[in-house]
């Protein structure tokens, strides 16, 4: 689970620096948390698979790809969150 400050370009910075390393198994999930307006981009292999805005707030599902390269498909937005991902 990524929640970094809001509005630092830390969560694009993360997600790139773990798309880029070695610590991500293929299968591997990761969930961010950031402000709607710091919609980041997701980084080769390591795409977007599911997003949720609730109020201020918007979470990113992200799933690590075999091999490693990005399928450059736009994230699911799911709309509002309902509770659970």
């Amino acid at each position: 689970l990524l929640d970094p400050p809001y509005g630092r370009g830390l969560l694009q910075e993360t997600l790139d620096a773990l798309a880029g390393s070695a610590l991500l198994r293929p299968g591997a999930w990761v969930v961010a948390e950031g402000h709607w307006r710091d919609e980041p981009h997701p980084p080769p292999g390591l795409p977007c698979v599911r997003t949720a805005r609730y109020g201020e707030t918007r979470v990113w599902e992200y799933a690590a790809l075999e091999p490693r390269g990005g399928d450059g498909r736009p994230c699911r937005d799911d709309g509002a969150l309902s509770g659970e991902l």
